[in-house]
């Protein structure tokens, strides 16, 4: 059984869950498949982005230096 296959299964059940008239069976068996072959999805999912691609963030110590005053 491939991770990929089940995680597809999980996905699609998820989507379609009202079209279908066994899904309470069906997501007992594919939650029973995730915890048999540890198959979480690990990357992020679109719209979760933490930062921009090929951005870096700079950590600081949260001070915001301030402008200089003209004189």
């Amino acid at each position: 059984m491939s991770g990929k296959l089940i995680e597809t299964a999980y996905l699609v059940l998820h989507r379609y869950a009202e079209k279908m008239t066994d899904e309470h069976d069906l997501t007992e068996q594919v939650h029973d498949l995730r915890s048999r072959y540890s198959t979480h999805i690990t990357r992020a999912s679109l719209g979760e982005q933490k930062r921009q691609a090929g951005g870096l963030t700079l950590r600081t110590d949260g001070k915001v230096p301030k402008a200089p005053t003209p004189v």
